[in-house]
């Protein structure tokens, strides 16, 4: 998955300033038009008091823990108002914002899942239960809809996964599919 170039940037910056923000969570949340796109989620960045910083991405009600950032680049402004942190200069404006009901979803997401168990249940607070409706072969195509987005959620791009490894050799689209697949069986009142 690729972080837009600008919360890279900003995360560096924040992770070298000390200010009356440290300690504290920021929330960006992408417009409409970006998170239709699939490529941009809410993020959340925790200054910490010893000038580091966390960023976590909440994708498809999980919440990701992101890998360290780099320092930021010449040519970035950051524009402090009250309650808010703006940065520009990347071709786009990303605000983040102290927003307490977002901080509260953060919180309640599910962590990237470990295991086959962890991913389903955390498939049964994200998903419909109605794909225990469905036939098997109809799982394909759901799987199609779902896939990518289910792949950065869980991580699954990383092939040091520790669900992939739980999940065996599955690859790619074949991990997601078999997830749902074992997902659509614990729906199931009679197997088909």
């Amino acid at each position: 998955m690729k972080l837009p170039v600008a919360l890279i940037l900003f995360c560096g910056f924040c992770s070298a300033s000390r200010s009356e923000d440290n300690s504290s969570a920021w929330i960006c949340l992408p417009d409409e038009k970006a998170l239709h796109s699939g490529d941009v989620f809410p993020s959340r960045l925790i200054l910490h008091s010893d000038g580091s910083a966390t960023l976590t991405m909440l994708v498809a009600g999980v919440r990701r823990d992101m890998p360290p950032l780099p320092k930021l680049q010449e040519g970035i402004q950051i524009k402090r108002e009250q309650g808010s942190v703006t940065l520009l200069g990347t071709g786009q404006q990303m605000v983040f914002k102290k927003l307490p009901d977002w901080e509260k979803r953060f919180e309640s997401a599910s962590p990237v899942p470990q295991t086959k168990k962890e991913a389903i249940d955390a498939l049964k607070k994200i998903l419909s239960s109605d794909i225990g409706e469905m036939r098997l072969e109809e799982l394909d195509a759901l799987n199609g809809a779902l896939g990518n987005l289910l792949r950065m959620a869980f991580d699954l791009d990383n092939p040091k996964s520790p669900l992939l490894a739980d999940l065996g050799e599955h690859r790619d689209s074949s991990a997601t599919k078999e997830l749902l697949i074992l997902f659509w069986k614990t729906l199931q009142k009679n197997p088909r």
